[in-house]
Parts: C-alpha cells; sequence; structure tokens
C-alpha cells in the first residue's frame, strides 16, 4: 500500500473516531436536556406546578431551622427496647396480622364494627378478649417505648438487620390492638385505663419534624385513629374528671403533632433522609442554607449507596452512571409527591384533633353542670383550649343543630350541612364535610 492511500485510511479512521466522540457527547448532552422534559410531561397538568415548585428547590438556598441538622443519638433506654421489639416485627410487619385482629375487608369484623359504633354480640367479645391477650406484649412494649424521653417515630427498628430505616407498618398494625383494647377497657369500667391507651396512639405519633414524609403520612394516620377512638370514649365516659385530664393532655400534646411541617415535604423529605444517612455514621453536611441539589446529592448518595460495599463513604458523585443522566432531576421524580396531597391530609387530621376538643369540651361541661356549652367554637376557651379555626377556611367550626356536632366543611371548601362526611378514599379533594363520631 503506498504511502498516500495509507494516509488516507488513517484519516479516515480518526475521522470516524472524531465523529463517535462527537456523537456520544451529543447523546449524553441530549440525555441531560430530554429525560427532564420527559419526566415533566409524565406530570398531570394540574400538579405540573407543584413539582417545578421541587425543580426549583435544586438552585435555591434552602433555610430551615439549625437543630433539624443536629442528630442526636438514640439513648440507652431507646436501643434497648428497640432490640426486645425486633423478634415482633416479622409478625406484626406481615399484612396477615391484620386478620389475627379482626380486620375484613367488608369492615364488618370487630375492629370494623367498633370502628363504625355498632354493638357487639358477647361472643365477639370475647374475640376482642381474644385478640388483646394475643397482642398484649407486643402493645404493652410500644407503651413502655413511647414513654422514654426522646421517642420519636423514627426511632423503630428495621426489619433488616443491614438497614437503619425504620419498619413502620408494625406501628400501623399496632394501632388496631390499642384501640380494641382502650375500647375492652371502656366497657368494662376501667376508664383511666381506657384513656391512657386511646392517648397513646397520640403519643405514639409524635416524630421530629425533619423526619421523611412517609413518617409524618403513617403519624398522621395514627393520630386520626387516636381522634376517632377518643371521640367514641367521650360519648360512653361519664366521669368528668377523667374527660378533663384526658383533655388537659390533648392540649398538651397538640404541638408535638407538627401539624405545619408538610408545607414544602419534598425539602422534608431530603431533610429525614440526610439525618437517617447521619445516624447512620455517613459523612452529611447539614448545615442549613446551601442550596437544594446539595442535599439531594447526600440523600441519593444515600438511598442508592445502601447496597454498596463500602456504602458508609460511597458517594453518588464518583459513579460513572450518574456523569451523564441528570442526577438531581432523576431523584426529584424519583421521590416527588403531590404536595397538595399531604396538605389535605394533615389539614383533615388538624380538623379532626379540634373537633374532639370540642366534644370532649361539651361532654365535660355536660357531666358538670348538666348543660352543654353554647354552640360555639369560640366558647371552648374556657377548657383551655385555644380560638379554633377551620383549617380549611381559617373560619371558626360551624355548629350543626340537629346532630348537636361541629364540623369542617372539608377541602372542597363546600359546606353541605355535615349531611355527608368526606373520605380521602373518594378522591383528595372530594365533596363532605368532616365531624368526628
Amino acid at each position: 500500500m503506498s504511502g498516500s492511500a495509507h494516509r488516507s485510511w488513517l484519516f479516515w479512521i480518526l475521522l470516524l473516531g472524531l465523529l463517535c466522540v462527537v456523537l456520544v457527547f451529543a447523546g449524553m448532552i441530549g440525555l441531560r436536556f430530554y429525560i427532564p422534559i420527559h419526566m415533566r410531561n409524565q406530570i398531570p397538568q394540574l400538579e405540573v406546578g407543584e413539582y417545578d415548585k421541587a425543580v426549583a428547590l435544586l438552585d435555591t438556598p434552602q433555610h430551615f431551622p439549625e437543630e433539624w441538622a443536629r442528630v442526636d443519638p438514640y439513648s440507652e433506654q431507646i436501643l434497648e427496647i428497640r432490640q426486645e421489639m425486633i423478634p415482633y416485627l416479622p409478625k406484626w410487619s406481615s399484612v396477615e396480622v391484620k386478620k389475627e385482629l379482626g380486620v375484613s375487608k367488608d369492615k364488618k369484623g370487630v375492629f370494623g364494627k367498633l370502628q363504625s359504633g355498632e354493638e357487639l354480640t358477647e361472643g365477639e367479645w370475647t374475640e376482642v378478649r381474644e385478640i388483646v391477650a394475643r397482642s398484649d406484649d407486643f402493645i404493652s412494649l410500644l407503651k413502655k417505648f413511647v414513654s422514654i424521653p426522646g421517642y420519636e417515630l423514627s426511632a423503630f427498628p428495621s426489619t433488616d438487620p443491614e438497614d437503619d430505616e425504620p419498619d413502620l407498618r408494625c406501628v400501623r398494625h399496632a394501632r388496631i390492638p390499642i384501640v380494641i383494647k382502650s375500647r375492652l377497657l371502656a366497657r368494662e369500667g376501667y376508664w383511666k385505663e381506657s384513656i391512657e391507651w386511646a392517648h397513646l396512639l397520640l403519643k405514639l405519633a409524635d416524630r421530629q419534624e425533619a423526619s421523611t414524609l412517609i413518617t409524618h403520612l403513617i403519624a398522621l394516620n395514627i393520630s386520626l385513629a387516636g381522634c376517632h377512638n377518643i371521640a367514641r370514649i367521650t360519648e360512653l365516659c361519664a366521669d368528668g374528671l377523667i374527660l378533663r385530664d384526658l383533655l388537659r393532655e390533648m392540649n398538651s400534646v397538640d404541638g408535638l403533632i407538627n401539624f405545619n411541617c408538610l408545607d414544602n415535604c419534598f425539602l422534608i423529605d431530603l431533610i429525614g433522609l440526610c439525618r437517617n444517612a447521619k445516624r447512620k455514621g455517613m459523612q452529611v453536611n447539614l448545615s442549613p442554607g446551601q442550596e437544594g441539589h446539595v442535599y439531594v446529592r447526600q440523600a441519593a448518595t444515600y438511598i442508592l449507596g445502601k447496597d454498596q460495599e463500602d456504602a458508609r463513604t460511597w458517594n453518588v458523585a464518583t459513579s460513572p452512571r450518574f456523569w451523564v443522566l441528570p442526577l438531581e432531576r432523576l431523584f426529584v421524580d424519583m421521590m416527588w409527591y403531590d404536595t397538595s396531597k399531604p396538605r389535605v391530609r394533615e389539614d383533615m387530621v388538624e380538623a379532626m384533633f379540634d373537633l374532639t376538643r370540642l366534644k370532649l369540651a361539651r361532654r365535660i361541661r355536660s357531666l358538670e353542670f348538666g348543660t352543654e356549652l353554647p354552640a360555639t367554637s369560640d366558647l371552648a376557651s374556657a377548657y383551655a383550649i385555644e380560638k379554633l379555626r377551620d383549617p380549611f377556611t381559617n373560619d371558626p367550626y360551624i355548629w350543626n343543630e340537629s346532630s348537636k356536632k361541629f364540623y369542617s366543611i372539608g377541602p372542597d371548601k363546600n359546606d353541605d350541612g355535615n349531611t355527608f362526611l368526606y373520605h380521602p378514599t373518594n378522591g383528595t379533594f372530594s365533596v363532605g364535610d368532616i365531624s368526628v363520631p
């Protein structure tokens, strides 16, 4: 082959190689632009604004309370009871345990009947006693756990010894025998003990403000069950002093429920994940005021690095696959949740909590003086309740004379006269008012 022909082949090979390099870089750039556009197009139009808020967080300095950055180790007491709880987790985290607890899909089991206020037969009360007997070891351990200073919902152990993420399924399932035991004690006239177990659900829901979103949502679910149960017991209890103590406890626990913590659930989720990573021993910078992408990369390192052999030192920024892909946008897409939904759930629980306290106040008044409070929620301050407002309107709760109940107009913000009730399973912004049983 002549020299000129050889140079010609070399030229074309080099040109082809250069073209390949250009195509690779063009593909990388295309991916970085295409993926965010594609992800945004998957979001329903009504929710695009919420998603864009989460994306805007990436390049904006994020300010939050200094205490969110402080992650204190759990006390020896908490760690000791965590270890005691671990043998119970496989059973209490499973779906099958609900069948043992009198829960049925048609809500005709003993738990469903108690929730709806139906009368139980003697045979069903026998079933209730059996459920309490089978559950007592675990829920008594829960009661002890909750009473320890420094308790928070995130302190629950994990079913996986290699993972520090709390397994909160056991908490959701445990609320069932707690409600059942509380109602059984009430039926047998042990009012003080019944109220203690009823109030346990509200204390069980206590959590650090910067917990992960799933922790907040489960806590709201537990609080809702607690309010519902207390409202039922309030109708039955004729001891005004015990009810006064309960109302005093509820007024003190109000600050622990953190009703205003879900204004920016994406940021809270990021900080919650970073706190978990820090507690696990990973190097995390949680100083407030940094741009959102700093927290995103640290949270991504924690989530994606769990399966790495060097999980404590592995960093997502050193992984070649994320040199090309827009990591922050991918992580936003993975974690994003329409923030209007948890806010509605939070407002619903706030309304239920307020309405339960109003019911308590009216019941106490009736027992102590033979007359009920006037039909205005503002006068409930006689029982050390602050001026209560419907979170959906910021107006006082409405009184319904026929049902003798206060109610909230719910997320649709239409007054239906408390003729039918709101339920989130019908849709986050579905019709209906909110009131306690």
